[in-house]
This record gives C-alpha cells, structure tokens and sequence, in this order.
C-alpha cells in the first residue's frame, strides 16, 4: 500500500461512488475524493474471496502503479474498505475508442488526427512492452479517448 491508503480508505467511506462501467470479473466507479474525480475499481463478490483471483487484483495494482505514460491511466492506492477490496485509479473525463469513433467522424476524417491517436496507442503499448508487461484485454472498451484534447488513455492492465 502507499502511504497515504489509511486516509483514502477513511476518504473512501464518506464517498459516494457512481458506477462507470462493469467487466467480467469488477466494476469500476466514479468517486470524488476532497474536489478530485478517481475510479474506484473493486472486484466483483463472487470474486473477493478466490485467493487466485485476489492475487492478481493486487498484481494488477502492483504493477499499475510503477507506471508513470502520459497515455497510461495511473494507479494511486490499493485498499480495503466496508464494501471490500479496492484500487483507485485516475478517473478519465472521456470515452471509450469505441464510443468515441461513432461521436466523432469529423475528427477522424482528418487524418492527423487518426495519426496522433494511433501513435499515442502504440507509445503507450511501446512503454509496456519496454517494461515487459503485455496489455492481455487490448479492445475499445479499454483505449479511452479524453474529452479535453482527445488524448488516448489505456486502461485496465489486469
């Protein structure tokens, strides 16, 4: 844990947490802590209790938050709290690649643009690659595309 965990947890427990999205094995909220936005990821009930799967929520966190790529989503804390097992994680004000393609064709027909987007990708994958880490859940749904300069953002490295 980092050590500023003890006053997250306690952050934690006074937040409210708005669902943002549900994979197969978490879910992912958003939570306001003092006047800043992060994701709360927190494993889904049936698997809190699976030692395997426990072990490779904290890799995840473990991992994470050695990371530091503009094109990354950074890791902060690793927890537990009344609702369970946590990490928290940068909130990203923005979308899915997926989402983000069917809003925006005026900005994806030019092709500077696609061009900024797909370096921003690989550079983000070059930086895992260089740390010997794989993306194992590479898909739309995990390249988020910021709302303020459109900027890609990977996330879930589980």
């Amino acid at each position: 844990m980092t050590e500023d965990s003890e006053f997250t947890t306690q952050s934690l427990a006074d937040s409210a947490e708005m669902l943002l999205g549900s994979g197969g094995t978490a879910d992912c909220y958003k939570c306001i802590i003092g006047n800043r936005a992060y994701c709360i990821k927190r494993p889904k009930s049936q698997y809190r209790f699976s030692e395997d799967y426990m072990n490779l929520f904290r890799k995840e966190f473990e991992l994470g938050i050695e990371l530091e790529h503009p094109n990354i989503v950074r890791y902060f804390d690793y927890g537990e709290d009344d609702k369970g097992p946590f990490i928290k994680i940068d909130y990203v004000d923005g979308e899915s690649l997926d989402e983000f393609v069917a809003t925006h064709l005026d900005f994806l027909k030019n092709n500077t643009n696609r061009q900024r987007l797909l370096n921003e990708l690989l550079d983000a994958l070059a930086y895992l690659h260089g740390k010997r880490m794989l993306h194992l859940d590479l898909k739309p749904s995990n390249i988020l595309i910021t709302n303020n300069g459109h900027h890609v953002k990977l996330v879930d490295l589980g």
